[in-house]
């Protein structure tokens, strides 16, 4: 799938893929426990802000953000 590098966001892996997917994956585990489309092709690695906060960019120039639920 044209996997990124992984970030951390609290206990989750989290990566995105070439078809703009982002996956959250358990970090103990392995298993995936979320995926949230980002829109097109995902440019770079996924970065993770200082309050955990992970920001994406799409080949489009768009920046999608996530946060984990409380």
């Amino acid at each position: 799938r044209g996997l990124t590098t992984a970030v951390v966001q609290g206990a989750y892996l989290v990566l995105a893929d070439k078809e703009g997917y982002v996956h959250w994956l358990d970090s103990n585990t392995g298993d995936i426990k979320g995926r949230m489309s980002a829109g097109k092709s995902v440019r770079g690695s996924p970065v993770v802000s200082d309050d955990g906060i992970v920001f994406v960019q799409s080949t489009d120039g768009k920046i999608t953000a996530f946060g984990l639920a409380q």
